[in-house]
């Protein structure tokens, strides 16, 4: 009896052991010790020519691994977006014909798999590199396409990104980094045909053979991973994907727990119970029916139990799980609970202002239009602050340390900009080259609550040339705890100079319409705008003056010092201050900002200037305009009205006027859709309005 009892169980676990396969979970996102713009070991590339259908020698892998059911220690790499680790294989195979066949690759894992080649253009290559990261016996090793390019395009416009990563724990992913190009269908998968094996095994990711790269560059936490296991696949298992709430809510208010599941298990879901607890304490739960999820199908949940936060000024535990599958337990508990810690705060909102970081250069073509977009938005906005970095594609004359460190962050090339350095879904740098986008995002920006309110008053000596500037941070609320610091600019507008550091390559000069239609290429003599001159705080900030959890009614201050050099034109600068993170995890968000915009006249002096405002209408303007203005003593104003790269349009000579309103008519019905400064000067200083000519 005892023989045939070990008879039947070693029949049934040849069985379980001849079903195991290969099963994949979709997840998104990438740790940080990932590094995709790593260049490791080049294993092919298009240096010295280019390369079309070829696999590399046998590469070694660093550690012993298992591929299916059996041992490998070796594999080559095909420019065809594939591994095999039969290195007995000759052939670079190019037609996508997808997993499960003999007639392709075989033994092999297929990260994009597609007709590809290996090209170059001017001096960038396309590179196939390798590399390894961690420590034993937790290593992972990277076989990344660094730039494929689609047989037959232009590697200048398209090429590919993607990654297979072998675990030395066990198991292979495939990480999606992005596409530049047009639409290009492969094959993402693996494929076994060891003579372990009973015939060919395999999966396909959902979507292969015609399956898609994402076209625009992800930042981490949305990159695309498909993550491959060898063995039975459970029927039911969910596993808790993100969450969707804010990571900051108020105390007192109802707040609704939202996220996503997704279906790791080979049967269908139709019915779960999704539960959630706050602090470890009594469990809200509700049941779902009729959903019908598949397999790594992504589902959003919002709980029908509304959570009501308390205690402001610390962090409450949140945990979500779904269990009951099916009526049936989650066979894998490993993965089911989402677990973070959400933020409370008082709900008070400060005075925000957003603060724009375009990336713009003289070299660049295309970055006139970038500083009209901003400057559109400044024209609007009057609580959007705006700055230029000189960075992000090569450098000018007016680059500095600073700026073209906050490039390599937030900007890939020029113009680029970034929005209180906050991270958006679809980019892979917390900043968009899609100028279509920019003033969505100010507004979004303008429209995010703050705990903080920033002022800042400047005190100018002329003798010396030294700006003084003192900074305030009143926090009304409490912030998110984190490295929080001060932050100052030093700006300069309209500045121009001769030679190739300042003359602005144009790529509008045919372009009709363009508000640059016409004025060269190079523009000479271009007025560069709101161009960063300095950081006194250093560029990240100065640390230490905030602490990591400020409370409301605290203030923190600190005073700056920098001599400004001769040259620079004092009475076109202006002083940012904000309050910005700067912490091991990433996190740059800047809570608020404010700006002075005259160095040279201190808040008090501000208060006693001839001219307390201007208003210009109509605004746009498409023929008689009116500038008005209120004098408070009598003083002698002239009017001018300037273009966008600095050019005196036409101007109302100097004359004396009493205190009290006036207003100052001029046309515009001759003048080019576009951006201008209507400036008044009077002797106590001038005060400008950007007007908007429309055609």
């Amino acid at each position: 009896m005892k023989n045939s009892y070990i008879l039947i169980l070693s029949f049934i676990l040849s069985l379980s052991a001849s079903a195991q396969n290969f099963y994949y979970h979709l997840t998104y996102g990438t740790e940080a010790a990932y590094d995709w713009s790593y260049s490791g070991t080049s294993v092919l590339s298009s240096v010295g020519g280019d390369k079309n259908d070829v696999l590399s020698t046998a590469q070694a892998l660093p550690f012993a691994w298992n591929f299916g059911a059996g041992a490998v220690t070796h594999y080559k790499v095909s420019d065809n977006g594939y591994i095999t680790f039969d290195t007995s294989s000759i052939t670079s195979y190019s037609a996508n014909i997808g997993t499960m066949s003999t007639a392709g690759p075989n033994r092999a894992i297929f990260g994009f798999w597609d007709d590809l080649e290996l090209k170059s253009y001017n001096t960038v290559h396309d590179y196939i590199y390798k590399w390894t990261y961690g420590s034993a016996p937790n290593r992972i090793h990277v076989i990344q396409w660094h730039g494929a390019t689609p047989q037959g395009r232009s590697p200048q416009t398209e090429n590919l990104f993607f990654a297979i990563r072998i675990y030395e724990a066990g198991g292979f992913d495939v990480v999606y980094n992005f596409r530049n190009s047009s639409t290009v269908t492969g094959t993402t998968g693996v494929e076994d045909t060891s003579s372990t094996m009973a015939g060919v095994i395999g999966k396909m990711v959902t979507g292969s053979p015609s399956i898609n790269l994402p076209s625009a560059p992800l930042l981490e936490v949305n990159r695309p991973v498909y993550k491959f296991i060898f063995g039975n696949q459970p029927s039911q298992d969910i596993h808790g994907l993100k969450l969707t709430m804010p990571e900051i809510v108020s105390a007192g208010t109802s707040v609704s727990v939202t996220g996503q599941l997704i279906n790791y298990g080979s049967s269908n879901v139709n019915s779960y119970r999704l539960n959630y607890m706050i602090n470890n304490g009594p469990v809200q739960s509700q049941n779902y029916s009729g959903q019908n999820i598949g397999n790594n199908v992504i589902r959003n949940f919002t709980h029908n139990i509304s959570w009501t936060p308390t205690g402001a000024g610390s962090f409450s535990n949140l945990k979500v799980w779904a269990d009951s599958i099916n009526g049936v337990a989650d066979m894998n508990n490993t993965n089911d609970t989402l677990d973070e810690n959400i933020f409370v705060n008082q709900g008070t909102a400060g005075t925000k202002k957003s603060f724009i970081e375009e990336y713009s250069t003289a070299p660049c073509g295309y970055c006139p239009n970038g500083t009209y977009v901003m400057d559109t938005i400044l024209t609007n906005h009057h609580d959007i602050l705006g700055v230029t970095h000189h960075a992000g594609y090569l450098t000018d004359a007016m680059t500095i340390a600073a700026s073209s460190t906050l490039a390599t962050e937030f900007a890939p090339g020029a113009p680029y900009a970034s929005f209180d350095r906050v991270e958006w879904p679809g980019e892979f740098y917390p900043s968009s080259g899609n100028r279509n986008v920019w003033s969505s995002r100010a507004v979004t920006r303008l429209n995010t609550p703050t705990p903080v309110n920033v002022s800042l008053s400047t005190t100018w000596a002329s003798s010396t040339r030294m700006l003084s500037i003192s900074v305030d941070a009143n926090f009304v609320d409490y912030a998110y705890p984190g490295d929080l610091r001060i932050s100052v600019f030093v700006i300069e507008d309209s500045v121009t100079g001769t030679g190739s550091g300042y003359d602005q390559t144009n790529y509008y000069n045919t372009t009709t319409g363009s508000p640059f239609f016409g004025r060269g290429n190079p523009m000479v003599g271009y007025a560069h705008r709101h161009v960063l001159r300095a950081v006194p705080s250093s560029t990240w900030g100065t640390s230490g003056i905030i602490p990591s959890n400020p409370a409301p009614g605290q203030t923190f201050s600190n005073s700056y010092q920098y001599i400004v050099p001769v040259g620079y034109n004092e009475n076109k600068m202006s002083a940012i201050a904000f309050v910005n993170y700067y912490d091991a995890n990433g996190r740059r968000e800047i809570l608020n900002a404010e700006e002075h915009e005259n160095i040279t006249v201190g808040l008090k002096e501000i208060q006693k200037k001839s001219v307390q405002q201007i208003s210009v209408y109509p605004n746009p303007s498409l023929g008689l305009t009116a500038a008005h203005f209120n004098l408070l003593n009598e003083d002698r104003v002239s009017l001018s009205v300037i273009n966008m790269i600095g050019e005196n349009i036409f101007s109302i000579e100097s004359q004396n006027y009493t205190a009290g309103e006036h207003a100052l008519f001029f046309d515009t019905a001759n003048l080019p859709a576009g951006i201008y400064n209507v400036t008044l000067q009077t002797s106590n200083g001038a005060i400008s309005q950007k007007l908007i000519v429309s055609k």
